[in-house]
């Protein structure tokens, strides 16, 4: 009799725990495709932002990356196929982690916009480099110059950083430099 009210209990709790699971198995496969077109939805947003006179986005396939931050590339097109400019999404490191930002380049290789996407970086400060003040200083900027937060050549492009969020604004900057370089590689593949 004692074994049995001792091992009611736990039969009871592994029964609850198995059916919660289950439940939330159930839910998180139910909702997939729901989150699936959420998330879509936000990354054509950001790139509306930039080109909102695109139709169309299409993926470059690239070999080799000249650097480790380019996660993603498009050609910007409108409706009649022809080419508005490309994007680029690059995650250098900021002061709390990676730091992605989408920057888009016109044909004639000057800075189109620059979209600071999801990130972790220190709210109130880091956070500030998402301000459409910080940004627009990139915005008609030929893409090829070196952008940096402190100069030690004469030919360096010195940003204006955000006072307190340096290594943040340093991302920015790395994430533009690191785009015009994979740019300036794909030029022969990219037709206009």
């Amino acid at each position: 009799m004692k074994n049995n009210s001792m091992l009611m209990p736990v039969i009871v709790l592994c029964l609850i725990g198995l059916i919660t699971t289950g439940l939330l198995a159930f839910t998180y496969d139910l909702t997939r495709e729901a989150r699936e077109t959420q998330a879509l939805a936000l990354v054509n947003e950001n790139r509306l932002l930039i080109f909102p006179q695109a139709v169309e986005f299409e993926a470059v396939e690239a070999g080799e990356q000249p650097a480790e931050t380019i996660q993603e590339a498009y050609i910007a097109k409108d409706s009649s196929q022809q080419t508005l400019g490309y994007l680029y999404v690059a995650a250098p490191r900021g002061y709390a982690g990676d730091v992605p930002v989408m920057i888009g380049v016109l044909p004639d290789e000057s800075i189109q916009g620059i979209q600071v996407l999801a990130n972790d970086e220190t709210p109130g400060l880091g956070k500030k480099i998402e301000a459409p003040a910080f940004l627009s200083q990139f915005t008609g900027e030929a893409v090829d110059q070196d952008f940096v937060t402190k100069a030690d050549q004469p030919d360096q492009y010195v940003i204006d950083a955000i006072s307190g969020a340096t290594i943040s604004s340093r991302a920015v900057a790395d994430a533009i430099n690191d785009a015009a370089e994979y740019h300036q590689s794909l030029e022969w593949e990219v037709e206009e």
